[in-house]
């Protein structure tokens, strides 16, 4: 028995529910406890990698935009495990890197561009409704403006705090990209 079935068991002990009350119980508790699997070991691995205040600060930006914003899935919860973390190791690596000015404030402001027109991205299998677009798209602008302002009010040129915030722009650019070419190869 899975875990999201026991604890929904639990939960549903002595409480008259329907099926499908049921079903929307075990399905909140696999995405929580998926997610917060990731987090936790993100938060794990950037520990022994010493970076843990940019580890922080790239899942609240990535994970803040990209509900707004969508982005590609997995189509296993093995798969978006090995690529949330894959993607985290590959941050990891990038930010010890020195990014000089330019070339940080293009890949921030490209990637920035990219999300603010396209945002946000839809699943073919979940479309949204125009007033679930609307609502997502003003939410994934003010968190853009938000981050953007972090970015150029961080002191340092070469902070390590400007690269974490523009790699999660990249990253959260690459997988609404990604679900964009990838909606397009699914359409009947």
């Amino acid at each position: 028995m899975s875990a999201q079935t026991s604890i929904t068991n639990a939960l549903v002990k002595n409480v008259d529910v329907t099926e499908l009350d049921i079903e929307l119980i075990q399905h909140g508790l696999e995405v929580f406890l998926s997610d917060t699997f990731n987090i936790l070991s993100v938060l794990l691995f950037s520990v022994f990698l010493h970076n843990t205040y940019c580890a922080v600060l790239y899942l609240i930006i990535l994970s803040t935009l990209r509900v707004h914003t969508g982005g590609w899935h997995a189509r296993t919860k093995i798969a978006c495990y090995c690529t949330y973390q894959l993607m985290f190791l590959v941050f990891s690596t990038l930010i010890k890197h020195t990014f000089s000015p330019g070339i940080s404030h293009m890949i921030l402001c490209s990637s920035l561009y990219y999300m603010w027109v396209n945002a946000p991205v839809e699943h073919i299998y979940n479309p949204l409704s125009n007033d679930v677009k609307a609502k997502n798209r003003t939410i994934s602008h003010r968190y853009l403006v938000l981050y953007t302002l972090l970015y150029f009010f961080v002191s340092n040129e070469y902070s390590i705090y400007k690269t974490t915030i523009m790699l999660s722009f990249l990253y959260n650019g690459i997988l609404m990209y990604a679900q964009s070419v990838s909606a397009k190869k699914e359409k009947p």
